[in-house]
């Protein structure tokens, strides 16, 4: 029971944070690059592999899923990094706490890698349960933030590649 609900927490998290990430775009203007975009849907990856956990029990491979998604995201945000690294990159949003959004990619997904690594070796087992309120709950979340996403990067990019931003 108790992995159920770390994962319940963890797809909880990350759907607060693509939520927030959607809150700075919409109140705040912070308009995000393809970069970003690609960010926020390894996010949705990593969510929604662990969904599969609560959904159809305990996998390894569920979390192998959730760890590869990370590691695609990190890789994506660690390319933002380098980007605005250079002197001559401008730069892109702003800070949130003193650190960069894309820097923050970079350390959820890197947590990410860790939580998950150590769920796949903690939790062995593989059972299934049904379905509690908390996990109707996460669900609907990261369902929300992957809809509102999708919705906002149709209204920024239209049908084609979202190149000019």
């Amino acid at each position: 029971m108790t992995e159920r609900i770390l994962n319940g927490i963890e797809v909880l998290i990350l759907a607060l944070v693509l939520l927030s990430a959607l809150v700075l775009q919409i109140f705040f203007g912070e308009q995000p690059c393809p970069l970003c975009y690609l960010q926020r849907l390894f996010m949705l990856g990593v969510g929604g592999a662990i969904c599969l956990n609560l959904r159809a029990g305990i996998r390894k491979r569920h979390y192998g899923l959730a760890i590869i998604a990370a590691l695609l995201g990190s890789v994506i945000s660690l390319r933002q990094i380098a980007l605005h690294a250079c002197p001559d990159f401008s730069k892109f949003g702003e800070p949130f706490l003193g650190i960069s959004l894309y820097t923050w990619a970079f350390l959820v997904f890197g947590v990410s890698i860790a939580v998950n690594a150590l769920m796949m070796v903690i939790f062995s087992r593989e059972d299934e349960y049904r379905l509690s309120w908390f996990d109707h709950t996460v669900f609907a979340l990261i369902f929300l933030a992957a809809a509102v996403n999708v919705v906002m990067v149709f209204m920024q990019c239209g049908i084609g590649p979202c190149s000019d931003v």
